[in-house]
This record gives structure tokens, C-alpha cells and sequence, in this order.
């Protein structure tokens, strides 16, 4: 399982929560350290303190897709990545680091159990 679990009392499995704080009209601070691990085992931190809009849905969009919900994982995880500096702003490094990042957040928002038209 890509995102961490516990198990209820009664053995049910839930997801751990995410643990946001709101720090602005459209930020969230995250208050503990999102885990997320890759399908080859790769395990991707993002640490707490971390600040996201989470999903950057447009307003006028947010009754089809909204900016929090199931993608809410996935869209931190994906803007903490986008975030970390590598090569120069237009250089084929950091296209390549994006485009990683991209197919990573489709792959989560999958995982995550986001309906197909809203994870591609």
C-alpha cells in the first residue's frame, strides 16, 4: 500500500490522517510528515511545515474537482516534489524531474481510489 494504514479497533483499515493546518484563505500547512512509498519501495517524506494549496483547482471548477478530498494526498505530495530545485528553470533536468512528478501524482490519485476521469 502506498500510504500508510492502521487498523481500527474492530480490524477495519483506514488510511492515516493528514494533518493539515489552515494558514491562509487557500494554504495548508501540513502539521506531520506525509509518507508516501513507491511501487519499487522508494519511500517519498514530505516533512511537516510543508505549506500547499493542495489540488490548484480553479474556483469556477471546484463543484466538478475540488481542491481537497481523495486527491488531497496526491496533491501535496506532488506540489512538495515540483517544489525541490534541480537543474536550472528550463533545463531538460528539471523537465524530466517534473514530468516524473506528474506520472507520481497520477499514479497516487489512482492508488487513492480517485475516479479515472478525475486522476488523468
Amino acid at each position: 500500500m502506498p500510504w500508510p494504514d492502521v487498523r481500527d479497533a474492530d480490524g477495519t483499515r483506514r488510511l492515516v490522517p493528514v494533518e493539515l493546518a489552515q494558514t491562509s484563505d487557500r494554504e495548508f500547512t501540513l502539521r506531520e510528515p506525509l509518507l508516501y512509498v513507491d511501487a519499487d519501495g522508494t519511500h517519498r517524506t514530505v516533512p511537516a511545515g510543508f505549506t500547499t494549496d493542495l489540488a490548484s483547482v480553479p474556483f469556477p471548477l471546484w463543484s466538478v474537482i475540488g481542491p481537497f478530498g481523495r486527491q488531497t494526498r496526491a496533491a501535496i505530495l506532488h506540489d512538495h516534489e515540483v517544489l525541490v530545485p534541480v537543474g536550472g528553470r528550463r533545463s531538460a533536468a528539471r523537465r524530466a524531474h517534473v514530468a516524473d512528478a506528474d506520472q507520481r501524482f497520477r499514479r497516487a490519485l489512482r492508488e487513492g481510489d480517485v475516479p479515472p476521469f478525475r486522476a488523468e
